[in-house]
């Protein structure tokens, strides 16, 4: 059984991988399956694609920031950078857990395998998916009444 933070919808439509070198370049892909957090897309051609890039998907001109997260068999496994997550994420390191990642870098922790890291990472998760739920319940809530 999979565990998942929010459940895949397929819904294999048009998508382009928009990048930011030097120029503005687009590429087309084919969203296979995506939730809140992120997507499972394939390109058709061999190009290489950056760490960090844009995604629209379907007509919308709307662009979501996304990161690389892992390429497999089946295709390109892409996460949706939340700026939200990058603050929250920011505002605990700052004010609660400054003094520890003082001491983890003072004694050579890799800062991403860190324990505070860890913490924090899972902190923000919990945040985050509270906030998607009451999202969601407000929805839920709207369409009733």
């Amino acid at each position: 059984m999979e565990k998942r933070r929010a459940q895949r919808k397929t819904c294999n439509v048009n998508g382009r991988i928009i990048t930011f070198d030097e120029a503005a370049v687009s590429h087309e892909c084919r969203i296979l399956d995506i939730t809140c957090y992120g997507a499972l897309i394939k390109v058709e051609r061999d190009i290489s694609i950056p760490r960090q890039f844009e995604l629209m998907v379907g007509d919308s001109p709307l662009t979501y920031p996304s990161r690389l997260a892992r390429v497999t068999s089946r295709g390109i496994g892409v996460e949706f950078l939340d700026p939200l997550r990058e603050e929250i994420a920011a505002a605990l390191l700052e004010t609660l857990f400054r003094d520890e990642l003082l001491l983890e870098k003072a004694y050579g922790v890799a800062a991403r395998k860190s324990p505070v890291r860890q913490r924090v990472d899972g902190a923000v998760e919990t945040l985050l998916d509270t906030v998607i739920q009451r999202g969601e319940r407000t929805t839920t809530l709207r369409k009733l009444s």
